[in-house]
């Protein structure tokens, strides 16, 4: 059993990544549909962001789908969960498609939630303008409990970020990862959270943090830690398959109606204009390596001041501890 152990341990470490230059071959010149719409609001309110809410699950799905199909540059997906579904599939297809149109995507995952989808994954890398890394990866594939019994401590730092950044102009951020259950679909398990589309300079904030993690020694090209696939997989198949379901026929009706673009034209996507500031973890916090106090959780008394009147909180995971309990419990008592 001990040889065993060693042997585990041996075939859990990572090589080193190796990150290559990619080379966007856009016309980054031309100004894009997507700027020349935001651009009378952001000449109305210089140097500050724009937040949109996006309160309703089928509407922040269909806000990321246009949002892909006006990228005319770049594309930076950032998320924990990406599940091989209805959602999972029609986003798929979406960055498939412009990567088609000569848009530069980049794909970051947490690899925590990607079992299954290894074929598909370096199926769509193979695309001469699609990039996709995993983000502190496992080793063993199929078998990933090995790899937690060797490396728990490293593996059980995970990355949470969810944004999708377009052009480096517009960023959807939020609670919201990529599956059924956050954008009304389906019957089942249904999630309630809440994503904002933001413009302005917290977009390039947005741009500039995932790049830190893009480019962090956690960040695997999915070649580098997935084998070959031999199985002939369509992302498009895929999709159109995901659209024969009812709901997923319904769900497509609606996006076409969305209109993204004319949602901000016409100001049914309203923003709010101020000062934002982004908070992010330090993606050393993979390797145990981030600056102490640097954290998201180092920031939260702070962000969360004093307040008066009245106090909401919306989280799918709320575990405030022996500090948080009493940090709530005094806020009660204050009235």
């Amino acid at each position: 059993m001990g040889l065993l152990c060693l042997g585990l341990a041996a075939c859990s470490r990572l090589p080193a990544p190796v990150h290559e230059t990619m080379t966007n071959t856009s016309n980054t010149n031309k100004v894009s549909a997507l700027a020349k719409a935001l651009a009378p609001l952001q000449q109305a309110n210089a140097g500050q962001s724009g937040v949109a809410l996006l309160p309703n699950g089928r509407e922040a799905l269909a806000a990321r789908l246009g949002l892909i199909e006006l990228a005319q540059h770049s594309i930076d997906v950032q998320y924990y969960i990406w599940n091989d579904d209805v959602a999972g599939a029609l986003m798929l297809d979406a960055l498939r498609r412009a990567a088609d149109r000569g848009v530069l995507v980049r794909l970051l995952l947490d690899d925590n939630n990607t079992k299954g989808m290894d074929d598909v994954l370096w199926v769509l890398n193979q695309h001469k303008n699609i990039h996709v890394r995993l983000f502190n990866p496992f080793v063993h594939r199929r078998f990933r409990l090995w790899s937690y019994l060797t490396d728990f401590t490293r593996l059980n730092r995970r990355m949470h970020n969810k944004s999708l950044t377009v052009d480096s102009t517009a960023s959807i951020v939020g609670g919201r990862n990529i599956a059924d259950e956050y954008f009304d679909i389906g019957q089942e398990t249904l999630f309630v959270d809440l994503d904002a589309l933001v413009v302005g300079p917290v977009a390039n904030a947005i741009s500039d943090d995932f790049q830190k993690y893009w480019s962090s020694q956690s960040s695997y090209p999915v070649d580098q830690i997935v084998s070959p696939s031999s199985n002939r997989v369509s992302i498009a198949a895929r999709a159109s398959s995901a659209k024969d379901q009812p709901i997923g026929q319904e769900y497509s009706d609606f996006v076409s109606k969305y209109g993204l673009l004319d949602a901000i034209k016409n100001g049914r996507l309203s923003f709010s204009w101020g000062p934002v500031h982004l908070v992010s973890d330090d993606p050393r916090k993979a390797q145990g390596l981030a600056p102490q106090g640097k954290l998201v959780i180092d920031a939260l008394p702070h962000l969360l001041g004093a307040p008066q009147k009245r106090f909401l909180v919306v989280s799918p995971y709320f575990v405030p501890t022996e500090t948080g309990t009493q940090f709530f419990s005094q806020l009660a008592k204050n009235g």
